[in-house]
């Protein structure tokens, strides 16, 4: 290009050829830089295939490098795996040695954690102390810590042996604490509340020399600082002790063995409860039927302390079954501890009324025949209880048995308002089915207290009507009569369920009596009289022995006639008595009244008129009175008196009785038909129905027609004897001397003043004027009537015959404490 410009010669040609060039060279310039650009793209292109072969080669480079590492590491980790192998086993062989001793170290804290659980009573925490897992197995006795001792890797370990017995023994004793502490707030606690009332009534001296009313107390007073220091409820106790159970897997066992000795307690408890009750009395000396109903009270109420807590538990169980069913495992059985409790308790009552209704020491037969649900007693052929063996091995399980009072059937009379007033309360719990205990009772009322009662009243009627004095003191004998009725009205009282057998026995007991009344009355109104005829002679009504016949008394034969008798008593004098007698209220003690308001010797002897009038009609005309005739034998006076007396207390207190009865009971009288037998003067025996009510009342109503017809005898016999002794005054007599009086009037003066002294200690005052008012005019009437037989009086026959009327009105006034103005007349 160079030498093409400088071989030019023209500038032009210098020109053309220098842009010819210019032109070649910017072709060629363009020419190389699109060359070289594409030079440059395929060399970017080359570059960029060329990349990955690189990487490619340094990652095998660099994997062969790891390659060879790892190699190298694998020979140094499997020298490292057997040193970390050796290492970890020796660190697991050490862990295990260490939980091994950790164990039995916690085995051997347990025993005091335990101990401390249950010193406070937290038998929860115990259990859960002796089973940390909660609820491992069920049915084992011990937990599953414990469990490695007994069926774990401990198990075959000598040297633990010991805290093995020593966990088995702590186990066994929380079971058993936890039972004691169920027993205790379910039936020692509600009997022992209701004995603290009674040791603190009791004199300190006495509680101290009593071992159980130590021990109450001081139990009480354990019990009462374990309530102030803690607030106690036996629902949360209950609820305490069933957790704990559940823990064990324990509680249907548990509560079954409790079932099962809860009878043992209760008994023991009971013989407790009487030796508290014994404490109050002196001595050897023993209780009477009060003392022994106000423990049969007792003993109720404990009962009914101690089934409230049976419930409080049975409604800890039922809440337990509803909201932790799952905490139960298997041990889901429902016991109820409340559902056969009044069953058991009725058993053990039934024992008990057993101890204090046996007749000298021994239960009657029939008594020992319980419900169906009694087991038959085991016969035994050889008995061993007094040999040294049982005597050492059976000594610690008997204990001293104190009665209250002495046994006797007659104590279910104090029992029974008690256990009439319990069976009560369980037959409305049962919907009026009887109970265990009713069938007892009447069992026991029916077959034989009552049948022993009614021998025992028999024997009683006979000693008190059979006595040797009984009728001589007739009040005495009508009071053992009186009482045994009482008896019987108190048992009335006390079992009307019973009435309609119990009113019977009055029937027996008032037959007995009124024949016994009867036969003395016999024996008093009658005398016995000699006879031609001897025994071959026929009469009616009259009785032969030994050449003799037997005839009443005047004034008896008058009285017990009939047409006599009502017109006697339609008479003032009678019907002042009767009214006295309704009106007048007798004192509950004795048969005496008080005296009547004073009347005028004008109304005595209104009185006494008609009376007079009869008297003569049938006295004054009659044949001369024979004194066997006459009632004189002061005795048979009293008697006279006694029997009145006594037949008129008695139905009056008779009456009373029954006015005491229920309605219920006097209902059932009324409406009870009962068959009597009797026998007539020829032994025939008749039988007749009658109501009870109704046939008492006939009784009594005899009675007093009998007392009535002892008073009318006396009534007349005192106006027999004023005719007997005054009517032969009109009989001519030798003359005496003018200061003497006849043997007749100072016989009627004698006569007069004993039977005043004999009626005036056995009768009251209104029936003493009844016997001796009008007297005086009776004797003023014989004066008049048999002055028509006497023949013309000398002036010493008028004198007699004024000494004679001034002594009658003498002694008559001194007897009546009036002036006896007829006899004046």
């Amino acid at each position: 290009m160079i030498r093409t410009l400088t071989s030019n010669s023209s500038a032009e040609q210098k020109e053309l050829d220098r842009r010819r060039l210019e032109a070649g060279f910017a072709e060629t310039s363009k020419e190389i830089d699109h060359l070289n650009m594409r030079t440059m793209l395929e060399l970017v292109w080359s570059h960029s295939e060329m990349f990955p072969l690189e990487l490619l080669v340094a990652c095998r480079e660099k994997v062969h490098s790891i390659r060879s590492s790892l190699l190298t590491c694998r020979s140094l980790l499997q020298c490292r795996r057997d040193d970390l192998k050796r290492l970890w086993m020796e660190n697991a062989q050490q862990k295990h040695v260490s939980t091994i001793l950790a164990q039995i170290e916690g085995l051997n804290r347990l025993g005091s954690e335990v101990e401390a659980a249950m010193a406070t009573s937290n038998y929860h925490l115990a259990a859960n102390s002796l089973n940390e897992a909660g609820c491992f197995s069920l049915y084992l006795i011990i937990s599953e810590t414990t469990d490695l001792l007994f069926n774990g890797p401990f198990s075959n370990i000598d040297g633990l042996n010991q805290l093995r017995s020593q966990l088995l023994d702590l186990s066994k004793k929380l079971i058993e604490q936890i039972v004691n502490d169920i027993t205790n707030h379910l039936i020692i606690w509600p009997f022992e509340n209701h004995l603290v009332e009674i040791i603190k009534s009791l004199p300190e001296n006495k509680v101290a020399e009593s071992a159980e009313c130590v021990g109450i107390m001081s139990q009480f007073n354990v019990k009462e600082n374990f309530t102030v220091n803690s607030t106690y409820s036996i629902a949360a106790r209950c609820a305490e002790d069933i957790h704990a159970l559940c823990v064990f897997g324990r509680l249907s066992t548990t509560l079954r063995r409790f079932l099962h000795g809860s009878p043992a307690v209760f008994s023991r408890l009971i013989h407790t409860s009487a030796n508290v009750v014994c404490v109050a009395f002196d001595g050897n000396q023993k209780g009477d039927e009060q003392n022994l109903a106000q423990f049969m009270q007792l003993v109720l109420n404990q009962f009914r302390s101690s089934y409230e807590a049976h419930i409080v538990m049975d409604a800890e169980l039922k809440k337990l079954l509803q909201n932790d069913q799952t905490d139960l495992g298997e041990d889901v059985e429902m016991i109820s501890l409340s559902e056969n409790f009044w069953e058991t308790t009725q058993a053990i009552i039934e024992d008990l009324v057993d101890k204090y209704i046996a007749d000298d020491g021994s239960t009657s037969s029939l008594v020992m025949q319980k419900s169906n649900t009694s087991t038959v007693e085991k016969l035994i052929l050889f008995r061993f209880d007094a040999s040294a063996c049982s005597l050492t091995t059976q000594s610690r399980q008997i204990f001293k048995q104190s009665l209250i009072c002495p046994s006797s059937p007659w104590n279910i009379i104090a029992l029974y308002p008690q256990l009439e007033h319990f069976c009560n309360e369980r037959e409305a719990e049962m919907n009026g089915k009887p109970c265990r205990l009713r069938s007892y009772l009447d069992s026991f009322i029916v077959n034989v207290f009552i049948d022993q009662f009614k021998c025992r009243l028999e024997a009683l009627v006979e000693q008190a009507l059979n006595e040797q004095d009984a009728w001589r003191r007739v009040l005495g004998s009508c009071w053992n009569v009186y009482s045994i009725c009482d008896q019987i009205g108190k048992l009335i009282l006390a079992m009307d369920k019973y009435t309609e057998r119990l009113s019977a026995l009055w029937l027996l007991v008032i037959d007995e009596f009124s024949n016994s009344a009867n036969n003395v009355y016999e024996k008093v109104v009658t005398f016995w009289k000699p006879t031609s005829e001897g025994k071959d002679s026929v009469v009616s009504n009259m009785s032969y022995e030994d050449g003799f016949k037997e005839k009443r008394k005047i004034s008896a034969a008058w009285a017990v006639d009939e047409d006599i008798s009502r017109l006697l008593k339609s008479l003032p004098n009678w019907f002042m008595v009767s009214c006295y007698e309704a009106a007048s209220t007798p004192s509950v003690n004795t048969p005496s009244a008080f005296s009547p308001s004073g009347e005028s010797e004008s109304d005595v002897c209104y009185r006494n008129e008609r009376e007079s009038e009869i008297l003569i009609g049938n006295l004054g005309t009659a044949k001369q009175l024979v004194r066997d005739e006459l009632i004189t034998d002061i005795e048979v006076i009293r008697s006279l008196a006694c029997i009145h007396e006594s037949l008129k207390w008695f139905c009056r207190r008779m009456r009373s009785l029954i006015e005491k009865l229920q309605e219920s009971s006097r209902k059932a009288m009324r409406k009870c038909v009962v068959q009597l037998q009797r026998v007539d003067e020829n032994g025939i025996v008749h039988q007749s129905e009658e109501h009870i009510a109704a046939a008492l009342d006939s009784r009594l109503a005899d009675l007093d027609a009998k007392a009535d017809t002892c008073l009318l005898i006396i009534h007349l016999e005192l106006r027999v004897h004023c005719f007997f002794h005054l009517l032969p005054l009109a009989r001519v007599r030798p003359s005496l001397p003018h200061d003497e009086l006849d043997n007749e009037v100072i016989d009627f003066g004698r006569d007069m003043a004993h039977f005043h002294q004999v009626l005036n200690t056995n009768l009251p005052p209104h029936k003493m004027k009844y016997l001796f008012d009008g007297l005086g005019h009776l004797s003023a009437s014989i004066f008049i009537h048999s002055s028509q037989h006497m023949q013309k009086l000398n002036e010493n026959g008028k004198k007699r015959v004024c000494r004679n009327i001034f002594a009658v009105q003498q002694r008559l006034s001194q007897l009546t404490g009036h002036r006896e103005t007829q006899l004046k007349k």
